[in-house]
């Protein structure tokens, strides 16, 4: 085959060009005959061509010839090859090729294709272009063609075409024959929200592509045509507890019983056909087998937590909504210790409990003795920390993962996929990794009017409370801390304002105001307090705290009282008293108030606390401070400590952090927990054999 030559007129001065395209010939198949190359070789061999401008205008010394590389350049005698611009250039010998000749050689370069062939490669394309695809092909041409399209309805194979649900958490159903080549329109994660259509990605064939939109299924919460009233929204939903009895007091079992029928849900106590859901732990335990076996949905407390929340059953979004395919004996993450960074408040606490569940040790800070960091954003100074550590930094997904049982991600911190921190919802699951837990959500659940029929017959109570109840009982739960104080504060005497009254864990409205009318002071924090008033014995971080320095604790209708008598009564009366409170703690609060030095039952002794101590270092600090303790920040030498028993030292610590002292606790030291502090509190007696952690021996 001969090459494809360009015979090309360019403005002043006159070139002849010979041009070899290799695409415009694997485009265009031309085979333009000897003559034409004959003619050309000639017009080279006959001079300087006049120009179209004016024949007067002198052209270059010597016509010069542009050969492309692979063709062998044929040299008349007296001229050589100089490269241009990527193409041969032929000159005579002894002429110099100028920076003028240069750019009218690189100028002609751009403009090669006449317009015959312009015309020639349109036909070409046009023809290929409305002749289609070849025959047998559904799919572009061109692999990294992307094609935008909704799928058909009725895209599940052996289901009856349903309208596409709108709520959270459905995936997408894919067509299968002719029509999957089009690409699928994917729902959005829990909150609703909804991912830009899906095409053919750069670099992955149509076929392939095809292959992967139709493994894609769609899942069903209930049936998306019926429409239930958000407090029903467990109608039709009958779960079985499993697992959970051995973890869980009988009274919150109780308490999940009863919110489900509230929501209209059913509670079997033993496995029957009739059970749809069954809440669980662990995927080995037997009963769970079954229902899997049966086709029943095995979720987690914390689905059923989420579900209730937003109102709507939706199917499982998160890793934690799912039982974990190990046992207590054979967990993942036991050599592993995890901390976090950039999750906070309910977050922070989902991901603590993800690293439990894989059998790691949480830690809320990071040292270098850390195996992981799981960060939202690679940004802040733990990630800083990591790095310089070289602790392996990764996303949630890889958590999500291991908790699933992964358990390759353990070598695979460095992977592509667990670096990426840009993600929309980091607790978003790949149902890939369970396909066996999620086959039961291919169809939706059917309330029948059998369902209904009985609901409407015997509806579950409305447990409906009133607004001030429920703050009420949240406030219960909360603590409010006095400053830390590096000395106990002076014992507070009653002054003619009358007492001053600390609350703690009491609701009942009204009390500061009965305080306030009859001369009282509502006390700023436990050191300034004289009485406090408690519902029932509950030991708070207030009440610790005032046990040094309070003189009564009493009930809530020691006010009431006072308040219809417009006076404060005796105390003696209302004094709080709980015979299964003090024998659950081994003390007696008569005997612990009846002593007069509980503000210096520490005094002299220093302490140094671990950071996951429970309760917080910070809390736990302040009890000790209001009993005449001291807490140092840094941990004394290992040297200094083997002589700290003379000298009142004392490491507070927890299991979570006996790696970070491992060298003093295989010296065989005293360590102890945070019970040694608050029991010595309650009993004001300081027990060094209780709740010391003692080095088994080898």
């Amino acid at each position: 085959m001969q090459p494809f030559c360009v015979h090309v007129h360019a403005p002043l001065p006159l070139y002849q060009v010979f041009f070899f395209s290799n695409s415009l010939h694997a485009l265009v198949t031309l085979y333009p005959s000897l003559s034409l190359r004959s003619q050309l070789l000639q017009r080279q061999q006959s001079g300087p061509t006049p120009s179209a401008s004016g024949a007067g205008t002198p052209g270059p010394p010597q016509h010069l010839l542009l050969r492309q590389q692979s063709e062998p350049a044929v040299l008349q005698p007296g001229q050589r090859l100089i490269q241009v611009g990527g193409q041969q250039v032929v000159l005579p010998q002894g002429q110099p090729l100028t920076a003028e000749m240069r750019q009218h050689i690189l100028n002609s370069q751009q403009n090669l294709v006449q317009p015959k062939t312009k015309t020639a490669l349109a036909n070409l394309l046009n023809n290929r272009l409305s002749s289609g695809p070849m025959s047998g092909s559904s799919t572009p041409e061109t692999p990294g063609t992307p094609v935008m399209t909704t799928p058909p309805q009725g895209a599940v194979a052996g289901e009856q075409p349903r309208p596409q649900p709108a709520g959270p958490a459905q995936n997408v159903a894919t067509t299968d024959g002719a029509a999957a080549k089009l690409s699928a329109m994917q729902l959005g994660a829990a909150g609703g929200a909804s991912t830009p259509p899906t095409g053919y990605r750069m670099g992955i064939s149509p076929q392939k592509a095809t292959q992967q939109q139709a493994n894609r299924i769609q899942y069903y919460g209930h049936d998306p045509n019926l429409n239930l009233p958000p407090d029903l929204c467990l109608l039709g939903c009958v779960f079985l507890v499993a697992d959970y009895q051995h973890c869980t007091s009988v009274e919150d079992l109780k308490s999940w019983c009863k919110v489900i029928a509230q929501f209209g849900g059913e509670v079997e106590q033993t496995y029957s056909p009739r059970v749809t859901h069954i809440l669980c732990l662990q995927l080995k335990n037997p009963i769970v087998q079954s229902g899997m076996r049966d086709g029943k949905r095995c979720v987690t407390a914390y689905w059923l937590s989420d579900v209730l929340m937003q109102h709507r059953v939706t199917p499982p979004t998160q890793a934690i909504h799912l039982p974990v395919p190990y046992s207590d004996s054979d967990k993942p993450g036991k050599e592993m210790i995890i901390s976090i960074s950039g999750f906070e408040d309910s977050e922070r606490q989902r991901v603590k409990r993800m690293i439990e569940g894989c059998g790691a040790i949480y830690t809320g800070y990071l040292t270098k003795h850390n195996t992981q960091l799981i960060c939202r954003k690679p940004e802040g100074p733990k990630y800083a920390k990591a790095r310089e550590w070289k602790t392996p930094v990764v996303n949630l997904h890889w958590l999500s993962e291991l908790l699933l049982g992964n358990q390759s991600v353990a070598q695979l911190t460095g992977h592509q996929k667990y670096q990426q921190f840009s993600l929309e919802d980091p607790f978003r699951i790949d149902y890939n990794l369970v396909p066996h837990l999620m086959a039961a959500w291919k169809a939706p659940i059917i309330v029948t009017r059998e369902i209904w029929s009985r609901f409407k017959e015997n509806p579950p109570p409305r447990n409906k409370r009133k607004m001030q109840e429920i703050e009420a009982e949240r406030s219960l739960k909360k603590t409010t801390l006095s400053p830390c104080l590096s000395e106990p504060a002076p014992a507070p005497t009653e002054s003619e304002n009358g007492p001053r009254v600390l609350f703690s864990y009491s609701s009942a409205p009204g009390l500061t105001e009965i305080v306030r009318r009859l001369g009282g002071t509502v006390a700023s924090g436990p050191a300034a307090a004289t009485h406090l008033v408690m519902s029932r014995l509950q030991r708070t971080v207030k009440f610790l705290m005032a046990l040094p320095t309070c003189s009564l604790i009493v009930s809530e209708r020691w006010l009431e009282e006072s308040g219809r008598a417009g006076r404060f009564l005796p105390e003696q009366q209302f004094l709080l008293a709980d015979e299964e409170f003090e024998k659950r703690f081994n003390f007696s609060l008569g005997a612990t108030l009846a002593k007069t030095d509980r503000r210096n039952l520490f005094k002299g002794m220093s302490f140094f606390i671990t950071p996951g101590v429970v309760p917080s270092k910070r809390i736990l600090a302040e009890i000790i401070h209001c009993s005449g303790g001291t807490v140092e920040e840094k941990m004394r030498p290992l040297k200094a400590l083997k002589e700290a028993r003379q000298q009142n030292h004392y490491i507070i610590t927890c299991e979570v952090d006996l790696h970070l002292i491992d060298d003093i606790y295989m010296t065989g030291l005293p360590i102890y927990n945070a019970e040694f502090v608050l029991s010595a509190i309650m009993r004001q007696m300081i027990d060094y054999t209780r709740s010391c952690y003692v080095r088994s021996e080898q």
